[in-house]
């Protein structure tokens, strides 16, 4: 239905005569004539759209994949990777690697906000089975990394990556470039070097220790001009005691503050504050001449 005009796309999700309700009415009645007859009609429908440029034309518009269809697909693919296996996301080995996800919907709202798109460098750090890694290269063709430290979810994630880069195929969608490692984040040479290129950088650091977030800081220093770093805990209440002025985060980010809304992650059905810093150099220039930061 995504693929057709709004208004043909509303009639044929009407519930009275629309094809699916068409498709489980026959179902109902035990009636394969029904149910072929359908199909039969919906297949027509298809064949016809495609010839004469109705999908065609629908598909040129599109700049983003629409949410309900991402949601779609991630939702399909979680329940034959993950869901069969999800209570071993339970194993942690303490409070630091303690298991969480970011919901579709807030994560569509954050790529909304970064302004992420197929030229963008994505990297998710903590990146759990890899669903907002997914669904950055599914929903928008970035260049998406992510790098998790637990073998369980790092097995679930590779899992997840062949089943949607096959059923992308089934869609005749194109994604983005997917890379997943296996490690930790502050030891991966190959994550330093992509830190470097990123554009959107993804922590969800809500139960990090402080001297985690404290020597990410330091890796946050050599991001490129302009990057946005999306944490749920924020990484500039102020400086460092006896940090060194240019390894301030409060002068070489701006951040801004947001609220989730309900049912944005795994963990809690109550929004949650989530920040986006973005590198100013400019701010330590000013700070550094005593001029307004803002």
């Amino acid at each position: 239905m995504n693929y057709f005009p709004p208004e043909q796309s509303l009639s044929l999700q009407d519930e009275a005569n629309g094809p699916v309700r068409l498709l489980k009415r026959a179902v109902t009645k035990n009636s394969p004539s029904d149910y072929r007859k359908a199909l039969d009609d919906f297949n027509a429908l298809i064949r016809k759209s495609l010839s004469d440029g109705t999908i065609s034309n629908v598909l040129d518009g599109m700049h983003a994949l629409p949410l309900s269809l991402v949601k779609r697909i991630l939702a399909q693919v979680y329940s034959r990777t993950v869901s069969p296996k999800a209570h071993l996301l339970r194993r942690v080995k303490d409070k630091g690697q303690t298991y969480g996800e970011l919901l579709p919907t807030f994560v569509h709202t954050v790529f909304q906000q970064t302004h992420l798109n197929s030229k963008s460098v994505f990297v998710d750090l903590g990146s759990g089975v890899g669903n907002v890694v997914l669904q950055a290269a599914l929903q928008t063709g970035a260049e998406s990394w992510g790098i998790e430290i637990m073998q369980n979810p790092c097995e679930f994630a590779n899992a997840q990556a062949e089943e949607l880069k096959a059923r992308a195929r089934l869609w005749g969608l194109s994604m983005g470039p997917v890379n997943l490692l296996t490690g930790d984040f502050l030891e991966s040479p190959e994550i330093d070097r992509i830190l470097q290129l990123a554009d959107v950088i993804l922590v969800n650091n809500k139960v990090f220790p402080q001297h985690l977030n404290v020597h990410l800081l330091d890796k946050f220093l050599d991001l490129k001009e302009g990057a946005k770093v999306v944490s749920l805990e924020s990484f500039t209440p102020g400086s460092r005691q006896g940090a060194r002025n240019e390894q301030n985060p409060s002068s070489l980010f701006s951040e801004e503050k947001h609220e989730s809304g309900t049912y944005s992650v795994s963990w809690a059905g109550e929004s949650v504050d989530y920040y986006i810093a973005t590198k100013d150099s400019t701010r330590l220039l000013k700070r550094q001449k005593g001029l307004p930061l803002r």
